[in-house]
């Protein structure tokens, strides 16, 4: 009898492909459509803070101009040659008034003095023969003339007249921002973000005049 051999198989097993995630689109980016919100308060504080540059300027310029007697701001601007490079007088020396007449530059460096010296007598407007005695700089200071103070005076009223020329071209520059993204913005909101410029330079250009003011005032001043 023949036998057959009956071999089993396993139905064939189906294979599933796994489904891919789905991934999101992400979001359209927003088209930059340039438009600047001329109404907002960081448009009117950006302009501030452009108006007190100018005023801490000013400030800055007319302390480096000698008044009644010196100080120290006048040598701020000051850098000498030392140590391979320039460095500013501050980080050198120490500066101090003896009296309306004498200014003392103690060195830090005893070695630097003689460079230190070079360096304030090649001061733009103050004439200086510094003496130097070791590491200590002596500085005379002679009471300057009617003439001279009134030089003095006449380069603060110039310095005063280009800050002021300067907070009008920044009032310029935002009103014409805000002509240029006022449509669509009501008239009142315009009119009115206008005004606040206005007030802003006004407001500058007085502190600019009390700045001089009191410069002039200090360099005029009789001994």
């Amino acid at each position: 009898m023949l036998l057959r051999r009956i071999i089993l198989r396993a139905p064939p097993t189906r294979s599933f492909a796994k489904k891919k995630a789905s991934k999101r689109a992400p979001p359209p980016a927003q088209e930059d459509t340039g438009e600047l919100d001329v109404l907002s308060s960081s448009f009117a504080d950006g302009v501030k803070e452009k108006m007190d540059a100018t005023v801490s300027a000013l400030d800055a310029q007319l302390s480096r101009l000698r008044g009644s007697k010196p100080t120290p701001a006048l040598f701020a601007s000051t850098r000498v040659e030392a140590y391979g490079g320039y460095q500013p007088l501050s980080a050198l020396a120490q500066v101090s008034v003896k009296s309306a007449t004498l200014v003392e530059v103690a060195c830090y460096d005893p070695q630097i003095a003689t460079g230190v010296a070079d360096a304030l007598r090649k001061l733009d407007g103050l004439s200086l023969n510094p003496q130097v005695s070791g590491g200590t700089i002596s500085i005379p200071f002679p009471r300057p003339s009617h003439e001279s103070r009134e030089a003095v005076a006449k380069a603060a009223t110039q310095a005063a007249d280009a800050a002021k020329q300067r907070a009008r071209k920044v009032r310029h520059k935002a009103q014409d921002e805000i002509k240029k993204h006022a449509t669509g913005l009501s008239e009142d909101d315009v009119h009115r973000q206008h005004a606040v410029i206005d007030k802003l330079t006004e407001d500058t250009t007085k502190r600019l005049t009390a700045l001089v003011d009191a410069k002039k005032a200090d360099i005029l001043k009789p001994h």
